[in-house]
């Protein structure tokens, strides 16, 4: 389900980029005579590039979501059973969940990331197939950046990526947390207090922090 959903990803913004190439390239006076079908195309072609934008955008949610619930499947539904029999501590079985999230998440940040480069190189292209001034410019930049690059920026790059990493950690065991808390105070309804408790737990957090 998740190599699905990651592959539908970037299969999408193929498609994406195929549509904005028609559109870049295929104006009114290339196809002269055909004012109408040109506009037939082009409202066509928005029409499918939204969707498959937001298309994109349900596909990072659906991520999230598929391991939320099969976090709640294997540890508080009917398979819970099974996996309380494994011969493993429950801190093994919670820590291999959590990597394995982890390990989704970045694996569905880096499809959106090739989705997001693959728009940008192809999509955008007026001539050729790859879009060479976006490259070019792209160049400049990380020249720029390398040039000027010290020790204490290192650190920075550094510190944000730690930063990111231990947000989808932090993000993560949230959600597990929510789930837990909600399957064990309620005998009826879990997943609906799960998401209750996820909601009142972000409450709490953003009181505290504030």
């Amino acid at each position: 389900m998740m190599w699905t959903i990651n592959i539908g990803v970037i299969i999408l913004s193929i498609l994406i980029s195929a549509v904005f190439t028609i559109n870049f390239r295929y104006s009114g006076n290339a196809l002269a005579g055909a004012d109408t079908l040109v506009k037939i195309l082009r409202i066509v072609s928005v029409l499918f590039a939204v969707l498959a934008f937001i298309a994109i955008g349900i596909a990072a949610i659906a991520v999230t979501i598929l391991l939320a619930y099969r976090f709640y499947k294997n540890f508080f539904d009917n398979e819970g059973y099974l996996t309380f029999t494994l011969p493993v501590s429950t801190n093994a079985k919670l820590v291999s969940k959590i990597l394995s999230a982890c390990a989704w998440t970045l694996i569905s940040f880096v499809a959106m990331l090739i989705a997001f480069i693959i728009i940008v190189l192809f999509g955008t292209a007026t001539h050729g197939i790859i879009n060479m001034d976006f490259v070019n410019e792209l160049k400049s930049i990380l020249t720029f950046i390398g040039e000027r690059i010290g020790a204490n920026e290192i650190f920075l790059i550094i510190e944000l990526i730690l930063i990111c990493l231990v947000s989808i950690i932090f993000n993560i065991i949230l959600i597990y947390l929510s789930i837990t808390i909600g399957s064990i105070i309620a005998n009826k309804h879990k997943i609906l207090a799960s998401v209750g408790m996820f909601f009142a737990i972000n409450v709490l957090v953003e009181i505290l922090q504030t």
